[in-house]
């Protein structure tokens, strides 16, 4: 749930080849010399990083970002439609200068990839999201900040300087804070809303129940045992305000602990969620809106209809 994900284009898409916008940091660094990020070592891939990932942090971590919901069967096929995926090379094509950048919600970006919206990314990296930002800037790419994030608004426009952010929205009961979401996102910086539609009713994540992974986390001999095992994490994790929801918190206007906004955010999230919504989103939005977790060509289009520019398969 962690990698990069490969961007929905949007459904009135310019064609690759349109000019850059005229916004400021419009115009993406080409994709073949990304300044600021250290080449990766020679045969590492998504797998390599995947055992070091394992390696470093505590199971219950681990599982965390790697693990889905009941038996995992939809985790388990979008990674096998991904291997069935084939790129057939159109050959005798002078490539002495590669160009992948591409057009998303109206900014040139460095190739068809952009960081998708993880929650509670403090638990990862001590940086968190401010961490993926300055990556997605370093890397000419867009970055989609997480409702759940463990880092405010302010931070990571900072970090992402340049790069073209969005804000991810689970809608709460309370029009109130996700509209208070709405309008700080905006004022720091955030160019595009994503609107997720999929997560009205939480998925039932065995591993998670399995390892004690909740808010606050049941320690058990065995899951202190997976802590204690992994110092280099834990021991700088608990002595950090890692695990507070930072938007939520900002919104509310009150500091509390991860266990009470967990609650929360488990209580609020709207699922009567309808079209008259995504409605709502598009009237207080002034920019792109994209919506998150639509499944069918029909839903796409009517997302369209509704005042969308892009959707989110997920």
């Amino acid at each position: 749930m962690n990698e990069m994900t490969p961007a929905a284009p949007p459904v009135d898409a310019p064609p690759s080849d349109a000019p850059a916008a005229d916004a400021p940091g419009a115009a993406a660094r080409p994709a073949a010399s990304w300044p600021g990020l250290a080449p990766a070592p020679p045969g590492l891939d998504v797998a390599d990083l995947r055992r070091e990932t394992r390696r470093r942090l505590p199971r219950p971590v681990f599982e965390f970002m790697d693990g889905g919901a009941e038996d995992e069967l939809t985790l388990a096929r979008n990674r096998a439609a991904f291997a069935e995926v084939e790129l057939i090379p159109d050959v005798l094509r002078d490539v002495s200068d590669v160009d992948l950048t591409t057009m998303l919600f109206g900014r040139r970006i460095a190739a068809p990839l952009m960081f998708a919206p993880t929650g509670m990314t403090r638990l990862f990296h001590p940086d968190g999201e401010a961490a993926v930002a300055r990556t997605a800037a370093a890397a000419g790419l867009p970055y989609a900040l997480s409702t759940m994030a463990t880092t405010g608004f302010e931070a990571v426009a900072r970090a992402g300087a340049g790069a073209p952010l969005a804000f991810q929205l689970y809608l709460f009961r309370d029009r109130g804070v996700a509209a208070e979401m709405l309008r700080r996102a905006r004022e720091t910086g955030f160019e595009t809303l994503i609107l997720t539609v999929d997560t009205v009713v939480p998925g039932n994540r065995q591993r998670d129940v399995r390892n004690g992974f909740r808010a606050p986390p049941a320690i058990t001999p065995r899951t202190f045992l997976h802590y204690a095992s992994r110092p280099g994490w834990s021991l700088p994790a608990f002595g950090r305000r890692g695990m507070e929801f930072a938007i939520l918190r900002e919104v509310l206007g009150e500091r509390a602990e991860v266990g009470t906004l967990f609650a929360f955010a488990a209580r609020e999230v709207e699922p009567r969620l309808t079209w008259a919504e995504l409605d709502w989103a598009v009237s207080l939005w002034d920019g792109p809106v994209a919506v998150k977790g639509l499944m069918t060509g029909a839903d796409a289009a009517r997302a369209r209809d509704h005042g969308a520019s892009a959707v989110v398969v997920s």
